[in-house]
């Protein structure tokens, strides 16, 4: 899934956490735990050709991505985080990064992609105990490719969507 829906589902999650000790520690559970349910789901990993189709994985390093990767990669990261700087930006304490059970929610919804896909430094955290353990689950839930490609393409797109139009209803009420 792309990181936009991750971080906005673990934003709404956040937010239905509330005033418990140890609030902004619980929204980043949760987030982190929505984003193994999320990638359970069929969805798109990349916008643009069917995932048999790629011959290219996260442990190439970044310089030798195909150009029409790194350009969707950085315009979703964009996207995350300017989404995180709007959550944070509209917190109204100035301790924020503290206590904001939303923002830790956001940042937790994003955490498993940027431990087990980030080309500069997966590699090496994957030879790591606990971070290998958590790439190896994180493979485990994720939606197989058998699974991702038996199924419309259009199903891909709208779990994304849902994730977000669901989130966003969540935030902005």
């Amino acid at each position: 899934m792309l990181s936009v829906p991750h971080v906005l589902a673990g934003a709404a999650l956040g937010s239905f956490v509330g005033d418990v000790p140890g609030a902004p520690m619980v929204g980043f559970a949760i987030g982190w735990a929505s984003h193994y349910v999320l990638d359970h789901v069929p969805h798109w990993e990349r916008l643009y050709k069917p995932f048999q189709e790629i011959d290219w994985d996260t442990h190439r390093p970044a310089k030798e991505w195909p150009r029409h990767i790194l350009v969707q990669a950085a315009i979703d990261v964009l996207l995350a985080g300017f989404i995180l700087y709007a959550i944070a930006t509209n917190t109204s304490e100035a301790s924020w990064w503290r206590t904001d059970q939303i923002f830790w929610g956001a940042v937790g919804g994003l955490v498993p992609d940027l431990l087990g896909n980030v080309p500069f430094w997966n590699r090496t955290l994957r030879k790591i105990p606990g971070f290998k353990q958590e790439y190896a689950f994180h493979s485990l839930v994720h939606v197989t490719s058998q699974i991702q490609n038996s199924v419309p393409r259009l199903t891909g797109l709208a779990t994304q969507v849902a994730v977000i139009a669901a989130s966003l209803w969540i935030l902005i009420r």
